[in-house]
């Protein structure tokens, strides 16, 4: 029962549990309840000590939770102390020693084993995380390269005409050519950054931005993403809808995960052949709707949330983080993404309202 609390005392990097564990107000809360409980079992409830140690279980229990290992070693090496202290203030002859003993070896056991399992969730969750940080990053620069791909598009565009000026010796026009590189250049940064923002801290930089705008923007995308596909796109917007309060980086990041999977679900078929429904509306008093509809097969029944887990993918290729971002994204602005059940895909993505709406 002693011998982990000797093991965790003979490494440095252990001991520096113990110290984490002193800076904790909860940890001399939990140390008092062990040592109360101690005392009732030897002297407040009389009798055969034996007969009360499970009141131990519940403390024991508690501080294996909330401190792993660590704590568990501490309050089981508390408890054997208490228990070595109460055996000695009673008779010997009336006292069940190996009884009381093998009583607390077991309380140690599960206290250990308990501080273990915390450990190791622990260590699973933090490693989850990394992963989920390493995925976002991958997610990100994907993102980052395709937002970034039209400002570069621009600015080589652009130094083609500077040179093409400067060899017809019309000098007086570059500045306004110049004006735009650096616009570009400028939009660039700033899509490089806001995108960084938000998946390293979740910030937003919100403005009022038309619903309409947005369908054309989701019908750009789709328009871009059929290659060799034959799709008709259809948007409709209901009239009168307000804008909505969004980042609109963010915004067209959302819908072009939403396209992407409305052409994949298309190229799945054999004609290669189908329809993507862009729709806006008023959802509520304080939101509007987006809905994404395509001609595809759809999302097998129950598979509705499942899709929106980190991981999960229907595409070989894919990362299973495209719908799991946007919808982390939505509620980021206080909106949902959902998904609907039917024979096709169908997405509604729910946007608060801005102030003058």
């Amino acid at each position: 029962m002693t011998a982990p609390l000797l093991l965790v005392v003979a490494d440095a990097q252990q001991r520096r549990g113990f110290a984490q564990l002193a800076r904790r107000g909860e940890t001399y809360l939990q140390m008092a309840v062990v040592a109360a409980a101690i005392w009732l079992i030897f002297r407040g409830l009389g009798g055969d000590p034996s007969h009360h140690v499970y009141l131990l279980f519940l403390p024991l229990i508690w501080v294996a939770l909330r401190n792993g290992l660590t704590g568990a070693i501490v309050a089981v090496a508390l408890v054997q102390l208490g228990v070595v202290l109460g055996i000695h203030q009673r008779s010997l002859e009336t006292l069940p020693i190996t009884e009381l003993q093998a009583l607390v070896a077991a309380l140690t056991l599960t206290a250990l084993y308990l501080g273990v399992m915390v450990d190791e969730r622990q260590r699973a969750t933090e490693g989850l995380k990394q992963s989920l940080r390493l995925a976002a990053a991958g997610e990100m620069a994907g993102a980052i390269a395709h937002e970034v791909n039209q400002p570069l598009t621009a600015l080589a565009n652009y130094g083609r005409s500077a040179q093409l000026l400067l060899e017809a010796n019309r000098v007086d026009e570059l500045d306004g050519v110049i004006r735009h590189m650096l616009s570009e250049a400028q939009r660039a940064s700033e899509v490089v950054r806001r995108l960084r923002d938000f998946f390293r801290e979740g910030t937003t930089r919100l403005e009022d931005v038309a619903v309409a705008q947005l369908l054309q923007k989701a019908q750009a995308m789709a328009a871009s993403a059929q290659h060799d596909l034959d799709i008709a796109i259809s948007v409709e917007c209901e009239p009168d809808v307000p804008s909505v309060l969004v980042d609109r980086l963010q915004m067209e990041l959302v819908l072009r995960n939403l396209v992407a999977n409305a052409v994949e679900a298309i190229s799945s078929q054999p004609s290669r052949r189908g329809r993507i429904e862009i729709l806006g509306s008023r959802h509520d008093a304080d939101h509007a709707r987006i809905c994404i509809r395509d001609s595809g097969p759809g999302i097998a029944p129950g598979g509705h949330e499942r899709v929106f887990r980190p991981f999960v993918s229907g595409k070989s290729t894919g990362m299973g983080l495209g719908l799991a971002v946007s919808r982390a994204i939505a509620e980021a602005h206080g909106g949902t993404l959902e998904s609907r059940p039917g024979p096709h895909g169908e997405f509604h993505l729910v946007l608060p309202l801005s102030h003058h709406g």
